[in-house]
C-alpha cells in the first residue's frame, strides 16, 4: 500500500505566493505514475518542490493542492491541502504636471491603484529640508499638492511616494515621481535718475530675480530688446518738443 502527505512551508500569503512543498509519503513509490496537482497545472512527481499562486481577484483565492501518489502495485492514495492567497495589490496614481512655476499646482490620482486599502504618501525634497510630509490616506480619490518655491534662485526637486496596504498586510510601492518646480519670477528694476532734460541717458539696473531669466525690455520710445545679463546698462532719452514727455518703461 502507499500512503500519501506532504508538508508546506506556509499555508497562506500574499499574492505572489511561491510555496514549498516536501512530500511524506510513506511506501514503495511508483515515481512514474505519482504527480502534484496544483490545481492551475499538474506536474510530475519530486519529493521536494516549489510551486506559485496566484490571486488577481478582490478577494482571496483558495487553491486545493494535491499530491496523488501511485504504490508500484498501482494501489493509490491522495493527500490534500487548501492554500489561501491573498487578493492582488496594485500601487500606482496618475499626476497631472510634473514641472512648472512657483506658485505649482498638480492633481494626484491613486484611482489607478488596485486592491488598495490603505495609502501612505510620502512628500519631500532630496535632504528633506525645504519639504518633509508623511500621510495617511484611505480613499482613492484625488487630491491637489501645492509648493511655493521661496528659494531663489535654483528650482526646487520634489519627490512624491506612495505605499499601498490592503486589509490583509500586502504591500505594494508606486515608482517614485519627481517634480521640478521653478521660482517664482518678479521683475523688478530701478530707474536713476526718472526725470530728465533732453539728450540724458538714464541708467538702469536689472533687480529681477527667477531662474535662468530672460528680459524682454521696452523703453517706451519705440525702442526694445531682449537680453538674459542683468548687467547695469544706460539708454538715453529724447524730448524735442516744448512740452513734457511721458516715456513708460516695462520689464
Amino acid at each position: 500500500n502507499v500512503r500519501a502527505g506532504f508538508l508546506t512551508d506556509t499555508v497562506s500569503g500574499c499574492h505572489p505566493l511561491q510555496i514549498r512543498f516536501t512530500d511524506t509519503i510513506f511506501g514503495f513509490l511508483d515515481t512514474v505514475k505519482t504527480y502534484w496537482d496544483f490545481v492551475t497545472n499538474q506536474m510530475t512527481y519530486d519529493s521536494i518542490i516549489s510551486h506559485t499562486f496566484n490571486s488577481f481577484t478582490e478577494d482571496d483565492t483558495t487553491y486545493s493542492v494535491r499530491l496523488i501518489a501511485y504504490s508500484i502495485y498501482n494501489c493509490n492514495d491522495t493527500a490534500t491541502t487548501d492554500i489561501n492567497v491573498y487578493p492582488y495589490i496594485n500601487a500606482n496614481y496618475s499626476i497631472s504636471s510634473i514641472i512648472g512655476c512657483s506658485p505649482f499646482e498638480t492633481n494626484l490620482n491613486p484611482i489607478i491603484s488596485t486592491g488598495v486599502d490603505t495609502f501612505f504618501w510620502d512628500i519631500y525634497d532630496l535632504n528633506r529640508t525645504i519639504i518633509d510630509s508623511s500621510f495617511i490616506r484611505t480613499a482613492n480619490s484625488a487630491f491637489n499638492f501645492n509648493h511655493n518655491d521661496n528659494t531663489q534662485p535654483n528650482p526646487d526637486t520634489i519627490f512624491i511616494g506612495m505605499n499601498a496596504v490592503n486589509d490583509y498586510g500586502c504591500r505594494d510601492t508606486a515608482t517614485v515621481r519627481r517634480l521640478i518646480v521653478y521660482p517664482e519670477v518678479h521683475s523688478l528694476f530701478d530707474v536713476v535718475p526718472d526725470e530728465i532734460c533732453d539728450s540724458v541717458r538714464v541708467d538702469f539696473t536689472n533687480n529681477s530675480i527667477g531662474y535662468n531669466l530672460m528680459f524682454d525690455w521696452d523703453f517706451g520710445d519705440g525702442i526694445s530688446y531682449t537680453d538674459t545679463s542683468k548687467l547695469p546698462f544706460t539708454h538715453r532719452y529724447f524730448n524735442r518738443t516744448d512740452e513734457d514727455t511721458l516715456y513708460i518703461v516695462s520689464l
